[in-house]
């Protein structure tokens, strides 16, 4: 069904799309879901925890908030950067949106593995994988949009899931966010985007 509405270039931008969205992420995306993993079993107390898990949240809503800022007016450069045609700008445009959407969400997963939810882990990644595979097919087969179609798609899901995986969050931590909790997350994380960067330098 892809190779029918996909043509051999839309894969190529894609792709060339996933992997400025991997570079990206490596330089500003902190991954403060797995500075979790440190500091939620090293908080001195229940208080100090919900800090960290709140302030880590915050922390890439406002890093994807900020990402999608500085792209998006730029996307017709970075469209004739990376896709070597300023007319991709459009697809440039929606695929922000989506990846400032999936900081959240990737920190969502790391907070459900911290508590060991392997049971709601496996539903919400299910339904990931179920509505992207629905919406990519209703915006190929009926809307007929293209390579658009997969970004969209990416957009509604990690959007919903931001909804989702923050309600989990507030559920469970009094909403409390600490400037010394985000300073000590920084610094745990941002070498792992070093770390990062290597490996897309071995991949790629």
């Amino acid at each position: 069904l892809y190779t029918h509405y996909l043509r051999p270039k839309d894969y190529g931008v894609l792709d060339l799309l996933d992997l400025f969205g991997n570079i990206v992420s490596a330089l500003v995306g902190m991954r403060l879901g797995q500075g979790l993993f440190y500091f939620y079993f090293h908080a001195q107390d229940e208080n100090d925890r919900s800090r960290f898990v709140n302030t880590a949240l915050a922390g890439s809503m406002v890093l994807g908030l900020l990402t999608a800022a500085v792209v998006f007016p730029a996307a017709g450069a970075l469209s004739g950067l990376v896709l070597g045609d300023r007319s991709y700008a459009p697809l440039f445009r929606i695929f922000i949106i989506g990846f400032a959407a999936s900081l959240p969400v990737e920190f969502g997963y790391c907070y459900l593995r911290v508590l060991d939810r392997t049971k709601l882990f496996t539903v919400v990644s299910s339904a990931r994988l179920v509505a992207s595979v629905v919406l990519n097919i209703a915006f190929l087969a009926g809307f007929h949009l293209g390579a658009a179609s997969i970004l969209w798609s990416a957009v509604i899901v990690n959007a919903s899931l931001t909804v989702v995986l923050t309600g989990i969050v507030l559920a469970n931590n009094p909403l409390r966010i600490g400037r010394r909790h985000f300073v000590e997350l920084v610094k745990y994380s941002a070498p792992l985007g070093i770390s990062g960067l290597g490996e897309l330098g071995l991949h790629f």
